[in-house]
């Protein structure tokens, strides 16, 4: 982890992490905040922005669930769960939730950097491979989109394919536009038009 950082802390008791405080010192965390389980997990996130959200619990429940998607959601930091639960289905439902790792265990100091450093290092990687994939479905839909504007083109104009596309490419030239944007407006307007 980088130098400067926080990490948002949910225990069942507030007390007796001392050590796992320390623990997250020596790996570059320069401040832990630590609340109660049953606090507003969601709101100190947004509050506080911390590089993980690390959360020891013995059970896992709708609330906190819910907790969990809506800082996966809202917030995009990585969420590391400790819980003595092992059950396939909880897992499987913090997991849909967006926790980044999931341990089967307790969060023991000696442990918590490697879990850490692997967690942050995963989730970067995560949220990496969502981001090619929003660009590559974007792609998709304007390639989509181009492909039924040259197909109105080609109906109206009689155009061949390669006639179509260039006069798409031409309009956007001199609208200085993309010809994604110029295709949308075709297909809006013949929609329009029906």
């Amino acid at each position: 982890m980088q130098q400067n950082e926080k990490i948002l802390l949910v225990t069942k008791e507030t007390n007796s992490t001392a050590l796992l405080k320390n623990t997250l010192a020596e790996t570059g965390v320069t401040e832990t905040v630590q609340i109660k389980i049953k606090q507003d997990i969601y709101s100190y996130t947004r509050e506080i922005k911390p590089k993980a959200v690390i959360i020891e619990t013995d059970t896992l429940d709708d609330e906190l669930l819910q907790h969990i998607r809506a800082i996966n959601h809202e917030c995009v930091v990585p969420v590391l769960l400790f819980t003595d639960t092992d059950e396939e289905a909880l897992i499987d439902k913090a997991i849909k939730s967006g926790v980044a790792t999931y341990i089967a265990g307790s969060a023991e100091p000696k442990r918590i950097k490697t879990i850490l450093q692997v967690a942050m290092s995963r989730f970067r990687e995560t949220q990496k491979l969502k981001q090619d994939l929003d660009k590559t479905q974007a792609q998709l839909e304007e390639r989509k989109i181009i492909d039924r504007a040259k197909g109105i083109l080609m109906q109206h104009k009689h155009y061949s394919e390669d006639e179509a596309y260039r006069a798409l490419r031409k309009m956007a030239m001199d609208k200085n536009k993309r010809i994604s944007d110029i295709a949308e407006s075709i297909v809006s307007t013949f929609e329009l038009l029906g």
